[in-house]
């Protein structure tokens, strides 16, 4: 049952297939039906190919992309990029099969007023390194300060801030995001090798940054420079290098045939409600262990499970065939009514047992997380 004023605009939860929730200030309601529908059409195919990668893409480098587009808060400038990186997949034709996991794609990472930086791959069959060329930073003892005092130079300035992001391949063929930040500031004497990133190392050459990861070979790299100013966060604008022979791929005939026909009708298994209009909002979320998850504004699949007195709600993401528990804080999970509703509607986050769970099957859910955004979408107070 609705709750509050629908007339004032404040009303929550639903009304029949009707859900109501405030998002942006705003009360928004969405006619929920009961079939998810796959893709009819070789158009619908080729259109979820160009829209799903992006999603895929961005979620391991949520925090390190947030209002990466100059100007704009977080939600807009995701929604930004989103926008920006279908038009570039459907301009370039970039095609990859549905249940590819994060993969490389030649994005663009950010936009601003901030003059780009230059890089390349260095293309290698033992493995591809990140390059970076920088004047006046040479050798194994190369500091932070060299590096500023060659960035000062070519017009950059001290407390800018340096982002580093790479997508890593392992000799099994999976790829891992790397990421890496330096801080601009001329007086640091710590030696470039000392830095610790994410999957991430570096190193000076002759007038060179050289990006490695222990061995692993680095199929896609980028850097994005900020700086902090009176109206926010200002950016460069940058796209990812991919490893040409990656982006042939990507544009293959073969490629093409094999994308379409993964996106085509398909029985649907879902035990949850979709709404009209395609698959709604993105959301990217991390489980606790990092594992990246694709969820869909107002689409759910459930599964109810059962400890001790406590009924629990478990949640499948779009881009995985595993359930995942929502918890927030310690002690408190996403609960059913004693009926096993699988209703939103009838779900709350309460105090709960589920026994010993791994990091890898769990979803934080603080206020105002994205979790929380997605499970209002799809009708749940919290």
């Amino acid at each position: 049952m609705a709750e509050f004023n629908i007339f004032l605009g404040t009303a929550r939860k639903s009304v029949g297939d009707v859900t109501l929730y405030r998002k942006s200030g705003r009360q928004i309601a969405r006619v929920r039906i009961r079939e998810i529908a796959n893709p009819r059409s070789e158009g619908q195919s080729i259109t979820r190919n160009y829209v799903a990668p992006v999603s895929k893409f961005y979620a391991p480098f949520a925090d390190v992309l947030a209002r990466s587009f100059e100007g704009l808060n977080k939600s807009d400038s995701y929604n930004a990029f989103q926008r920006t990186n279908i038009r570039l997949a459907k301009a370039n034709g970039w095609f990859l099969d549905k249940y590819t996991p994060f993969f490389p794609l030649p994005y663009q990472l950010s936009r601003g007023s901030l003059a780009p930086l230059s890089y390349r791959l260095d293309i290698d069959e033992s493995g591809n390194e990140g390059n970076m060329s920088i004047n006046g930073v040479s050798g194994l003892n190369a500091t932070i300060g060299d590096l500023s005092a060659a960035l000062i130079n070519m017009g950059y300035r001290k407390g800018d801030v340096l982002t580093f992001i790479a997508v890593i391949r392992d000799s099994a063929g999976s790829y891992s995001p790397g990421t890496m930040q330096i801080y601009v500031n001329p007086l640091d004497s710590t030696l470039l090798t000392n830095i610790v990133g994410d999957n991430l190392y570096v190193s000076a050459g002759t007038n060179v940054l050289v990006f490695t990861s222990g061995g692993r070979s680095i199929d896609g790299f980028a850097a994005i420079i900020s700086r902090p100013s009176a109206r926010g966060w200002l950016r460069s604008t940058q796209f990812l290098v991919v490893d040409p022979s990656i982006v042939a791929q990507l544009t293959s005939e073969e490629q093409r045939a094999s994308a379409i026909a993964s996106y085509g009708p398909q029985n649907s298994d879902s035990g949850g409600g979709v709404y009209p209009g395609g698959d709604g909002e993105v959301f990217n979320i991390a489980s606790v262990s990092g594992r990246a998850l694709l969820f869909y504004g107002g689409q759910y699949n459930c599964t109810i499970a059962h400890n001790v007195q406590y009924h629990i709600v478990k949640l499948k993401p779009a881009n995985l065939d595993e359930y995942f528990y929502i918890r927030r804080g310690t002690n408190n999970f996403l609960l059913t009514n004693t009926d096993d509703s699988q209703s939103p509607a009838d779900w709350s986050i309460a105090f709960g047992v589920v026994g010993i769970v791994s990091d890898d099957v769990v979803i934080q859910c603080e206020e105002g997380s994205d979790m929380a955004r997605y499970l209002a979408s799809i009708g749940v107070s919290l």
